[in-house]
């Protein structure tokens, strides 16, 4: 018989705490377990944990030291047992319905169905967030699927997102590729797993429903500086590295290089958006060896423009015409909210 486990991570996140577990204990089709890992909160989480523990057989808490996200649905997969996993950020939640959408679209071959998102902006406001490049169907794992896995126009712009959320994955499939995880990762955590996953599944299907809400906070992303960004990705790039079978994916360098020049260009917008864009910090991350040798071989043609553009100028050393053209983008995505 098929089972389900639903995986929350925990930490201080008493303002949507409840609003996530609420939703998880309310679905058509329940989840014979809900694994909450309180991550060593210190807000009042901890708390609210064992008040629904206690209130919910369903519910199995775990309390441990803080580690970091990694760590905590790492162990909330020690306590796994069932056929499939969902994982479910705890200041996210879901629709009722959520669980039944996903169960409902797998076929006895099919090892993770993947849907989009719907954006919960602070202010009220919902907006759909169709994360997966796939339009709705089942899809074989096969070559023409890995030459575009990594790399592309991003992490939510792929032909699946690389995002743990939004999706229901077979369980030995994610035990077997949680073992290469770095706990130390605090950037980009989800890709070191799903990217394993993806290369262990045979089949997918990917549905055009948006039943997983994501608690987007647009003033945060845009003024909170992310310090050691770079130093993050380097230790993120060098774990997917090491992904057992990556690289024998098609077109894995120039993959892996446009990665690179993704996240440069992330780097360079965590400076801007948050503090001045100095000519040091352009030129530091200009002449590190791997994103120099990503320059000379990379994919541009699915990027998005602000992200070609930046690359184009790096290609040229335009530090001025970078500066300039980072000050008009945050303009933009303030106006448009255009995901960063």
């Amino acid at each position: 018989m098929m089972t389900v486990t639903a995986i929350i991570p925990v930490y201080n996140v008493i303002q949507y705490l409840p609003r996530c577990l609420d939703s998880v204990l309310s679905q058509t089709v329940p989840f014979d377990k809900v694994i909450v890992v309180n991550d060593g909160s210190t807000d009042g989480s901890q708390e609210i944990c064992a008040e629904y523990a206690l209130k919910h057989h369903s519910i199995q808490l775990i309390n441990k030291k803080n580690g970091g996200l990694v760590s905590a649905w790492m162990e909330g997969l020690k306590k796994t047992d069932s056929t499939f996993i969902c994982f479910i950020d705890s200041d996210d939640y879901v629709s009722e319905d959520y669980l039944e959408s996903l169960v409902n679209s797998l076929d006895q071959d099919v090892d993770m169905v993947c849907m989009g998102a719907t954006q919960a902006f602070d202010t009220g406001e919902f907006r759909k967030f169709p994360v997966n490049g796939l339009p709705e169907g089942k899809y074989e794992i096969d070559d023409a699927f890995r030459s575009t896995m990594l790399s592309d126009k991003g992490a939510f712009f792929r032909p699946v997102a690389s995002c743990r959320w939004g999706k229901l994955i077979r369980t030995d499939i994610v035990k077997k590729y949680a073992q290469y995880c770095t706990k130390e990762i605090s950037y980009g955590e989800d890709q070191q797993l799903t990217l394993g996953v993806l290369l262990g599944c045979k089949k997918i299907r990917v549905i055009d429903a948006y039943k997983y809400y994501y608690q987007y906070n647009t003033a945060s992303i845009l003024h909170t500086y992310k310090k050691n960004l770079w130093d993050k990705i380097e230790l993120l790039m060098r774990t997917i590295d090491h992904i057992p079978g990556i690289k024998e994916i098609p077109n894995y360098e120039k993959q892996f290089n446009t990665q690179y020049l993704l996240y440069f260009s992330e780097c360079l917008r965590n400076e801007s958006y948050n503090r001045s864009l100095s000519r040091a910090t352009y030129q530091k991350l200009l002449s590190s060896p791997n994103v120099q040798s990503a320059l000379q071989n990379y994919y541009n043609e699915k990027m998005r423009k602000a992200d070609k553009q930046i690359i184009q100028y790096a290609k040229v050393n335009g530090y001025l015409r970078t500066r300039m053209f980072l000050k008009l983008y945050k303009i933009i995505y303030k106006i448009r909210k255009v995901p960063g």
